[in-house]
């Protein structure tokens, strides 16, 4: 299972990457990117969830402050609450940081 957690974002990422270069255009060519955090937070569980669950905990409680503090951005830049560009926003956002989590995770 660790080595399905070292080797699943960098695959996805990979992946990911080509299919927003491919298919840039279209409503669902971003969504891979979007939705790397949780392949992320999947592998994070792989490699520290049967040894130190509380990291993984960690990881999850910050994305929600992460969402809460952008929301608060949001509103505060005067733009309307869309949903559509706060999950786009906050789906990159989460998989920007959840790499940071997964490599924190390969060292612990």
């Amino acid at each position: 299972m660790r080595a399905i957690g070292l080797i699943l974002p960098p695959v996805y990422l990979v992946v990911a990457l080509i299919l927003f270069y491919i298919k840039s255009g279209a409503w669902w060519g971003k969504l891979p990117l979007e939705l790397a955090g949780i392949v992320n937070f999947a592998a994070i569980w792989l490699l520290v969830g049967g040894t130190n669950p509380d990291y993984f905990f960690l990881c999850v409680a910050l994305s929600c402050l992460i969402g809460l503090v952008w929301v608060a951005i949001t509103i505060l830049r005067v733009f309307d609450l869309l949903i559509k560009r706060f999950y786009r926003q906050y789906g990159l956002i989460i998989g920007a940081v959840s790499i940071l989590w997964w490599g924190v995770a390969i060292v612990i």
